[in-house]
């Protein structure tokens, strides 16, 4: 399962209240060796709590200093 199909997954999960750890443990046991890192899994929750995956920060006129929903964003984004 390519790591873009496993977004899903992760937000499903996360919606059952499950923790980044016991997330990658349940996709681990379902998908082996090709399930994404749990450091992936505990980004992916940690934007999910945001609700910033489809943020688009214009950077060109964004100023100079972001603030830290900013950089959550961005982090986000990627």
């Amino acid at each position: 399962m390519e790591p873009f199909e496993q977004r899903p997954v992760i937000k499903y999960l996360q919606k059952k209240v499950m923790s980044p750890p016991q997330i990658h443990q349940d996709m681990v046991g379902a998908l082996g060796e090709s399930t994404v890192s749990y450091f992936i899994i505990k980004s992916s929750v940690e934007c999910l709590n945001v609700g910033e995956y489809h943020v688009k920060i214009n950077m060109v006129s964004a100023p100079r200093e972001l603030s830290q929903h900013q950089k959550t964003s961005i982090k986000c984004m990627i």
